[in-house]
């Protein structure tokens, strides 16, 4: 008998020298499946669709045309998975970039909501200074004494820029004060005692005054406000709501706000001999070898000077200017309110330098260093003429100096330090 063929499509048996399948016309000569890198590719082959003669379709084994259009239509429906979850995926990441942004702006508009807004209005600076209160303060070592103007500071009562910068802390010499919502404590100098809370006011602007210690009181509509040291003796001196508290010389310097009407005002300590030296909204506010400095929002946000009565008054720099700080007989500040370039200029007006190019807020001065921060919080320390930038700590406001240590609120609500001095 001779050899038979087997159609390797359809499955019949054919005679030996039959060239096509004489049941569905398929091709006889080869008898294997082609093999493809070593895998049966055949058996994800579509059968062919035409016979020897192309004159009709072949439809072959219905099972294997069923399982063949089971796998194509598998196939396409992992094909459409797969674009579903491209899309999906990059839809993920549109919304989390737009959260996240969203989130960032948020916290953004969040900080600036929760700082005092000091060049706006009174209203504004009502709350400020609402901080968790510390139960032990940082072990100072200093390496290097006062510099003269240092000492010139404190001996003022209050160093200007503190007072610039919300005077929750003071330093007499002896004790170190600050002032948060639950009170005002106090602790010794180098000191590992812990703190103790002398009194339950909320106190901002201090200066020290002989034994007594002055302040606006924020529970009190930031009125002017005195005590003894060891807290005792409390007494309204002043019931106006007043800011900018600063001592020198006997008299207590301070801006109130006085119906629709702001005016910076003196008077001595137990409240006499009250008088109003310019009527006007100023802010920063730094007495200076008997002159006062001031920004006037009156007046374009110009940096002005005038003597202690109120006499002389003068225009140092007619552009916008915000975050005075008067040391070492310079004026430093800041420039432009939306740049705020950081500035130094004479005691006169002349000679104006801008020592950093970048936004620096909250200007203070220390043992020959400035200090400033960033839009962001971020601050750092330099020298006078801006050479020697360094980078101190983030998400920082209102910076005040104390006893060669640097006083910080921080976003979480606490107040922290750290010397300044090595």
């Amino acid at each position: 008998m001779d050899a038979k063929k087997r159609c390797p499509n359809c499955g019949c048996i054919c005679e030996a020298d039959s060239v096509f399948c004489e049941e569905c016309g398929a091709s006889l000569e080869q008898t294997k499946p082609p093999v493809q890198n070593g895998e049966n590719s055949w058996k994800n082959s579509a059968p062919p669709v035409t016979n020897a003669g192309g004159s009709k379709a072949a439809s072959g084994n219905p099972k294997k045309v069923g399982f063949i259009l089971l796998i194509l239509l598998l196939a396409a429906l992992l094909a459409v998975l797969v674009l579903l979850l491209v899309w999906n995926v990059g839809l993920r990441k549109e919304q989390t970039s737009a959260g996240q942004e969203a989130l960032e702006t948020a916290q953004v508009m969040t900080a600036e909501a929760s700082q005092p807004a000091l060049e706006t209005t009174a209203e504004d600076t009502e709350t400020h200074f609402q901080f968790v209160a510390k139960t032990t303060t940082a072990v100072t070592t200093r390496s290097a004494a006062d510099d003269a103007e240092t000492q010139a500071l404190r001996e003022a009562g209050n160093g200007a820029s503190n007072i610039v910068n919300g005077g929750y802390a003071y330093f007499d010499g002896t004790y170190i004060y600050w002032s948060d919502s639950n009170g005002i404590y106090r602790v010794v100098s180098n000191s590992a005692e812990d703190a103790v809370r002398i009194s339950a006011e909320s106190a901002y602007y201090m200066n020290g005054v002989g034994d007594q210690l002055y302040f606006v009181d924020a529970d009190r509509n930031n009125a002017i406000c005195k005590m003894n040291v060891d807290g005792s003796g409390f007494e309204v001196v002043y019931d106006m709501y007043c800011y900018e508290l600063t001592y020198d010389q006997d008299w207590l310097y301070f801006s109130r706000v006085n119906g629709d009407t702001h005016e910076i005002c003196r008077m001595k300590p137990d409240g006499s001999q009250l008088a109003v030296l310019k009527a006007c909204e100023e802010w920063y506010m730094n007495i200076y070898a008997d002159r006062i400095y001031f920004c006037n929002f009156d007046d374009g946000l110009s940096l002005c000077a005038m003597n202690l009565d109120g006499s002389g008054l003068k225009t140092l720099y007619s552009g916008e200017s915000s975050d005075i700080c008067v040391a070492k007989d310079t004026i430093f500040f800041s420039a432009d309110r939306t740049s705020r370039d950081l500035y130094r200029m004479n005691l006169d007006g002349s000679g104006v330098q801008k020592i950093h190019s970048g936004y620096a807020r909250f200007t203070n001065y220390v043992d020959g260093m400035l200090c400033f921060a960033d839009e962001k919080g971020t601050l750092y320390y330099c020298d006078t003429d801006g050479s020697g930038l360094q980078q101190r700590a983030a998400n920082v406001t209102y910076p005040v100096i104390v006893d060669g240590v640097l006083y910080c609120e921080k976003e979480s609500g606490f107040v922290e330090s750290f010397s300044l001095i090595q």
